[in-house]
């Protein structure tokens, strides 16, 4: 290994702590949520959150903020819309069926229907279809959590992956329309699309409040990507950038705090994930668990409460779903995610090769 192949290697444990510890902080905050309780970090951060998010809602942004990120340099490193949208494809929908499909064959043991009934109800069959295509995600299923105190949502967190789904859109057509590989270019047109954000009433783009935050920190990310050779990640940089949103929280609440926060976190972020871990605390080495740590955990902590629905606390559900969250992470990472990953080439060259005989003969 070369010394800058393995300086990105070890750039990567950085990433990769980052990327569990925010799955494990969805979990956690959403163990206040569906306990009927309030995290304790979520007061000391609200503060601070351009849209006044929770913990949880923060990590989603993490997860927003690496995947602009990572997104863009996987479309600048391989150049081919084929090549790109099998590649996210394979990271994001094996894992999602999966856990739609554990999810429905548990609701079976949960139900409160009989089993034939659940079994042919046009709710089982949405929330596996509608789910599984990551299109209009459907929380419910027949008869499944409706006496926990967050009563009838099975799995709450998918809501946010038909957002990535659309994110990666944008990147394929940006790419494609030769805009990701210019950098000025892409850079005015990012300068652009925050100003829409910023001048009251401009309103150019159809995004919902919800969007505009998430796409403010993967399009952040997709910034550092698209300038990494020339904008420095160092502490002091990291400072000013935390003291400006500080000052914004206080005089600028708003779109203006919104942004400042925004490019603090994406900033922190990335920062973050340049650390030099020592090997031994580097999560990779058991696989990437954090995207089936965030697909399994709220089934699990519901499924949890559904035993007793007045007796837990958040911290108790916290300490009693993380192992069984991990269990299952694992589980999907061994037998899922990772060999979806590994047929990315073939997947590849097997759409290119069909492609290509397509195509009418030329005369």
């Amino acid at each position: 290994m070369t010394g800058e192949a393995a300086g990105r290697a070890r750039r990567a444990d950085g990433y990769a702590a980052i990327r569990i510890g925010a799955a494990v902080a969805v979990l956690f905050g959403h163990s206040f949520v569906l306990t009927r309780g309030t995290d304790p970090l979520s007061p000391l951060l609200a503060a601070f959150a351009g849209w006044g998010e929770q913990v949880h809602d923060l990590a989603v942004n993490v997860f927003f903020a690496l995947s602009g990120y990572l997104v863009t340099l996987s479309w600048l490193r391989r150049g081919s819309l084929v090549s790109f949208a099998v590649a996210r494809g394979l990271r994001i929908w094996p894992g999602a069926v999966a856990a739609c499909v554990v999810t429905v064959l548990a609701g079976a043991a949960l139900t409160t229907l009989p089993l034939a009934e659940y079994a042919t109800a046009e709710g089982t069959w949405a929330f596996l279809l509608r789910n599984s295509l990551l299109r209009k995600i459907a929380f419910e299923l027949p008869g499944v959590f409706e006496a926990n105190p967050y009563p009838r949502v099975v799995n709450g967190s998918l809501w946010s992956l038909p957002y990535e789904l659309r994110c990666y859109a944008y990147v394929g057509l940006l790419g494609v329309a030769g805009i990701l590989s210019r950098r000025l270019a892409f850079n005015l047109l990012l300068g652009v699309m925050l100003l829409d954000f910023l001048v009251p009433g401009a309103g150019l783009l159809p995004f919902g409040e919800t969007f505009w935050r998430l796409w403010l920190h993967f399009a952040g990310g997709a910034a550092l990507a698209a300038n990494r050779d020339r904008i420095p990640l160092r502490g002091d940089v990291l400072l000013v950038l935390a003291g400006l949103a500080a000052a914004a929280s206080l005089f600028a609440r708003g779109p203006v705090h919104a942004v400042a926060a925004a490019a603090a976190m994406v900033y922190a972020v990335h920062w973050a994930g340049q650390a030099r871990l020592p090997g031994w605390v580097d999560p990779a080495r058991r696989g990437d668990l954090s995207y089936g740590t965030y697909l399994y955990a709220f089934p699990v902590q519901q499924g949890l409460v559904s035993l007793d629905p007045e007796g837990w606390g958040g911290w108790g559900l916290t300490l009693a779903s993380l192992p069984v969250v991990l269990v299952l992470a694992a589980l999907s990472w061994r037998w899922v995610e990772r060999p979806a990953l590994g047929g990315r080439e073939g997947a590849t060259a097997a759409i290119v090769g069909a492609l290509r005989r397509l195509r009418p003969l030329r005369s």
